[in-house]
């Protein structure tokens, strides 16, 4: 080995930390170069492993069971790998998956340490999700077709409503405002004014309008002595500082406090006649078209 070769060796030997065996270059064959070349890339680091997933399940929500199966897969496939030589071992772990149809390194850049694993998964899986997220719906060419026109045309009136929704939590009062469609024009009339004549052009369009109510609903149990309610109000309040939706799991008398306030809710809400829904609509029907500012309301 000549001194140039010493001279690398120690060099490697510095920065790496390892032994470099003097190796005859002059008396060596292709093929053990070959080995020798492919040991030392495999003691390439790998940074970074980047995993493509199918698109249909990276848009499922995490709770998915097809979903957490694949990411756990992912991390017990990658938890060891930290060089070229470990990229191998990757794809055992996707052997016995029931999900997960076929995996493969794409792309390994020694230079990078940048590995892309592709998953795929088969046809039948993605038609059985989309029955068990459709229900009971015949899944064809032709309903999914419906589907996407339905969207497509319902896509406008959640425009209109979401805009409506805002304004009503923001100022306590939303409009859906029609579009040219709601619109209907009656039949054109001559009147008369004086000696003047002219034309009466009358449209008829529907808007919704959305009032905010702040519903209050109060849960009074007695419980027997002062102690005991404060004992009570401590049982309810434990958890609240770190967690406040956990008031809402609290169990009074068997039952959760969420269901309790929620029923007093939807109690007050459904004890509003028929018949005063009915008015009500009619005064803001009057308010509108006669633009009156003015109103004078009597609740007996």
């Amino acid at each position: 080995m000549d001194s140039k070769t010493i001279n690398i060796a120690h060099e490697i030997e510095e920065t790496y930390d390892v032994e470099v065996m003097p190796i005859d270059i002059e008396n060596m064959g292709k093929k053990e170069m070959n080995d020798i070349l492919r040991k030392a890339i495999d003691e390439f680091p790998v940074v970074d492993v980047e995993v493509k997933l199918p698109e249909w399940v990276h848009v499922l929500s995490n709770k998915n069971d097809i979903k957490k199966h694949y990411l756990n897969k992912i991390k017990e496939s990658v938890v060891n790998v930290n060089k070229i030589k470990d990229v191998d071992t990757i794809i055992n772990y996707y052997t016995d998956s029931k999900y997960i149809n076929r995996a493969y390194i794409s792309n390994l850049d020694t230079g990078s340490g940048l590995v892309t694993l592709n998953l795929e998964s088969s046809d039948e899986l993605y038609n059985e999700t989309l029955k068990s997220i459709m229900g009971d719906v015949n899944i064809s060419k032709a309903s999914i077709l419906k589907v996407f026109s339905e969207y497509r045309e319902g896509q406008e009136e959640q425009a209109s409503l979401s805009q409506a929704l805002k304004m009503t939590y923001s100022s306590g009062y939303g409009i859906v405002y029609p579009t040219l469609k709601d619109m209907h024009l009656d039949t054109p009339e001559i009147i008369k004014q004086g000696s003047r004549y002219g034309v009466r052009l009358k449209a008829k369009a529907t808007s919704i309008h959305m009032i905010k109510v702040d519903v209050e609903s109060t849960f009074e149990p007695i419980i027997g002595t002062e102690l005991q309610s404060k004992e009570l109000i401590n049982y309810i309040m434990k958890d609240y500082k770190d967690d406040p939706s956990s008031i809402w799991k609290s169990e009074i008398f068997g039952r959760s406090l969420d269901c309790i306030v929620k029923e007093g809710i939807q109690a007050k809400l459904s004890m509003m006649p028929e018949n005063t829904r009915y008015k009500l609509s009619n005064t803001v029907t009057k308010i509108v078209n006669k633009g009156s500012d003015k109103l004078i309301a009597i609740v007996l």
